[in-house]
């Protein structure tokens, strides 16, 4: 086996036209046969047997074969399994660019994702940059730093490792950027159909060499090919503004960006407001809202008002059921608050849950949610629990499937609710991929079993939304909480949120320590990142230091 890969590197090494050289680098890259990759599969019965099959346990490729600037790695029956993989790597003079391809045979195995291959030892010294991720606005962290913090995990090999998931509000586009010096390296994934995959990271900090791949989630099923978005790492010179300029012209040659009313342009800012709680205190009647709450508005400067917690409710219980409080004034007097904002010449956004569904309390659940709850393989419900007063027990909402066209409807009657009390727009919570994508195996969800959730469902379900609500009213805005790229065309604003414990591996109270004196030198939220990359989204700003500095 070894003797086969000696002579396959030998072959691979005298193709010296396919290097990919780094401004700073005098040695070519060439595609390594040791790379690391792994394969994870999933039996089709009822015992739902996990399988990895990785690289280490594989040996040397079947073929190498090279087409002028292209390479192919080939793999044939790999672990056992009638699975075959093809990784093609595509050279010029500054990037790189691997597209794997799964062919699986093996009747009764499901394959679900693939991890590499890693492409180790870039030629750039990390230690003298930052790494830029799209989390929220943006985040900027300090390479020399990151030794010393618990943002990153170590591996058995000594190396840091942090990962990223999009599309996620953890990392809303599909790109990280490693820069400083003059020098930058793209780390990318140009995919139009804005697939799950994570962005994995592994930084030697003795060394200030990295090592980077995307782990691409799928369904691949018996019989199957599946083509994973393309992993592309690109050499810059120039500021960290190079990478965002890249991204942007390739994203706005594939996404439709929509037309939005002037409204939503010009607005300066909204009042988030809960009505009630989930423990039924009231914080403000209808009437109030009309009145004491738009002089609150009226004092700042703030001209879009939002509705949390309006209903029997409050916020966070009985979801989906919406219907409006008779101990806040009831549906006439909730209709009086909205007309009262207008009159004032401001703009009323209601909010809706966009996934939650609670298991206690309303006919919902037992007679149309159970059925369209997104299902784990054991055959449990995807559920979260909210729980926010010691005095009421905790609230537990199963996590709707996307896929469900039932689901749909009632997110869209929920909206036609909203322009009925005459709200200008609606806020669904949580639709901005909040949660990391996972699998459904639920049947009768209307998909294969199982199907990747939180994914393309949710931009195909705000698009529709968005051209349904746009037939009521052309001006009426729909918002989700979080900023994520791919539904930038079904989506008018977006509810910023700068959160950062689901960009990496923290825990809480990692994440508060960030935003103490002491970690301001590795850790700093960069809101230029996502502005200057997509100006055309709009969205309210919540992050310790909102200021940007772009033009």
């Amino acid at each position: 086996m070894r003797s086969k890969l000696s002579t396959l590197r030998s072959a691979l090494t005298a193709l010296a036209a396919a290097a990919l050289t780094f401004a700073s680098c005098s040695q070519a890259y060439m595609p390594d046969l040791d790379a690391a990759w792994q394969l994870n599969m999933e039996s089709m019965d009822s015992s739902r047997t996990f399988v990895k099959i990785h690289s280490s346990d594989v040996g040397a490729p079947t073929s190498v074969s090279y087409n002028g600037k292209t390479t192919e790695v080939f793999y044939e029956k790999i672990g056992g399994k009638d699975i075959n993989l093809t990784f093609t790597y595509l050279k010029s003079s500054n990037a790189l660019e691997i597209t794997p391809r799964i062919e699986n045979n093996e009747k009764g195995y499901v394959a679900l994702s693939l991890s590499g291959p890693f492409v180790d030892s870039l030629d750039v010294d990390a230690r003298n940059m930052d790494l830029l991720v799209p989390n929220g606005p943006g985040v900027r962290y300090k390479m020399a730093k990151a030794e010393a913090d618990k943002f990153w995990k170590k591996d058995k090999r000594g190396s840091l490792v942090s990962t990223w998931n999009y599309p996620t509000e953890g990392c809303n586009m599909q790109w990280l950027e490693l820069t400083g010096c003059g020098e930058n390296l793209y780390l990318a994934s140009h995919d139009p159909e804005f697939r799950w995959k994570k962005f994995i990271i592994h930084y030697y900090p003795a060394t200030g060499k990295t090592s980077f791949a995307l782990q691409n989630q799928f369904t691949c099923f018996p019989g199957e090919s599946y083509t994973c978005p393309t992993t592309l790492i690109e050499h810059k010179m120039g500021d960290w503004k190079e990478g965002a300029k890249t991204y942007r012209e390739w994203f706005r040659s594939v996404k439709n960006l929509p037309e939005k009313p002037e409204w939503i342009t010009r607005a300066s800012g909204w009042l988030l407001a809960i009505l009630k709680q989930q423990n039924d205190e009231i914080f403000w009647t209808y009437p109030e809202v009309g009145n004491e709450l738009l002089d609150i508005a009226d004092e700042r400067g703030i001209d879009i008002i939002g509705l949390f917690g309006w209903t029997v409710g409050g916020h966070d219980r009985f979801y989906p059921e919406y219907t409006p409080c008779p101990r806040m004034g009831g549906e006439a007097a909730l209709k009086e608050a909205i007309q009262k904002i207008h009159a004032r010449g401001k703009k009323a956004v209601i909010y809706f849950n966009g996934q939650l569904i609670d298991q206690d309390g309303t006919k919902f659940w037992p007679d149309t949610g159970r059925f369209i709850t997104s299902v784990r393989p054991d055959g449990s419900y995807y559920a979260e629990k909210w729980w926010k007063y010691a005095d009421i027990p905790p609230r537990i909402h199963g996590v709707a499937c996307l896929h469900s066209t039932v689901w749909r409807d009632k997110l869209l009657s929920l909206a036609k609710q909203a322009y009925e009390l005459g709200a200008d727009g609606v806020l669904y919570d949580q639709l901005a991929n909040n949660r990391t994508p996972e699998y459904c195996y639920g049947e009768g969800h209307g998909h294969q079993v199982p199907v990747i959730g939180r994914e393309k469902s949710a931009v195909r379900l705000l698009d529709y939304l968005s051209a349904q609500m746009k037939k009521v009213d052309p001006e009426f805005l729909i918002m989700v909480e979080g900023v994520v790229d791919c539904q930038i065309s079904g989506v008018s604003m977006f509810h910023g949120n700068s959160r950062v414990n689901r960009a990496c591996n923290a825990d809480v109270e990692t994440i508060r320590s960030a935003y103490a004196a002491s970690d301001r030198e590795f850790y700093s939220v960069f809101p230029d990142l996502f502005h200057y990359t997509l100006p055309e989204a709009d969205f309210t700003v919540r992050c310790p230091t909102p200021a940007s500095t772009h033009e």
